[in-house]
């Protein structure tokens, strides 16, 4: 028998996303320090995690803080941006360049950069690719928790078709149908009677006899009388009005529904 708390707590982490990350790569502190202003007065849930001059430490960095977005000054003093993207191994982040040279923008493009700023930077316009960042960003979270959430159903689908589901109301209970030995109805409940490891344990259930029957797998199980379904794998005989099941189990049966179950057992 399993057990699934059915009280689940599902974390967006986008929709009202806690923080994002964001690391400046400028070699002007001047040009550094008014970009991290306008991300702090535009943005109060992305947090400047760090501001590099090199090459050497861009890519510690970003190795370090695994960053959702990065701004990238082009030309640095040992190097470019480039160097930089060519030997970091984290890439999934989001990508803004600044540069003085336009003649980077096809280079920028080419590797999927969210957008190409000419200094002097225009505040206005890295407001507008940030926010477009974020955008991309959230729509990638949904998609991947939206692709989690379908696998980890379909999952629980697959397992499902081997178990018997019963549904409480602070909990969904699934019973192996191999574990089942006989169901029994009496007034508007029913009992499973199924093994718990080495014993016989039981489950009471809102569920007719009549949806049980069309619900448990036919090739195995067997309505015997109107108030008892077995689980014909552990049927030993028919004793007078009785069927003997394993475990000392005896129930009665229907003299009609005792010439069918022999019939389908030879």
């Amino acid at each position: 028998m399993i057990l699934i708390n059915k009280k689940h707590t599902f974390v967006n982490r986008m929709a009202g996303y806690t923080q994002l990350k964001l690391v400046i790569i400028e070699d002007e502190w001047v040009i550094c320090r008014y970009i991290r202003s306008i991300i702090e007065s535009h943005f109060p849930a992305v947090v400047v995690c760090d501001e590099c001059r090199n090459v050497d430490e861009a890519i510690t960095s970003i190795e370090k803080h695994t960053p959702e977005i990065v701004l990238l000054d082009i030309e640095l003093g040992d190097g470019t941006c480039f160097d930089v993207l060519n030997k970091v191994q984290h890439l999934s982040f989001q990508k803004i360049f600044i540069t003085s040279y336009s003649e980077y923008a096809l280079q920028a493009i080419k590797i999927h950069a969210v957008d190409y700023h000419l200094k002097p930077i225009n505040e206005k316009d890295l407001v507008k690719s940030i926010a477009r960042c974020i955008e991309t960003i959230e729509h990638n979270e949904i998609i991947k928790l939206s692709t989690l959430r379908s696998k980890a159903l379909n999952t629980q689908k697959k397992e499902e078709e081997n178990f018997l589901v019963i549904n409480k109301k602070t909990e969904k209970v699934l019973i192996d149908y191999s574990k089942i030995l006989y169901v029994l109805s009496s007034n508007s409940y029913t009992t499973v009677f199924f093994l718990n490891k080495k014993n016989v344990d039981s489950i009471k259930t809102s569920i007719s006899i009549k949806h049980m029957e069309e619900n448990l797998p036919a090739k195995f199980f067997f309505r015997i009388h109107n108030r008892y379904i077995i689980n014909t794998n552990y049927f030993s005989h028919i004793e007078g009005s009785s069927a003997k099941l394993e475990y000392n189990i005896s129930v009665p049966v229907n003299p009609e529904k005792a010439k069918l179950l022999k019939t389908r057992l030879v």
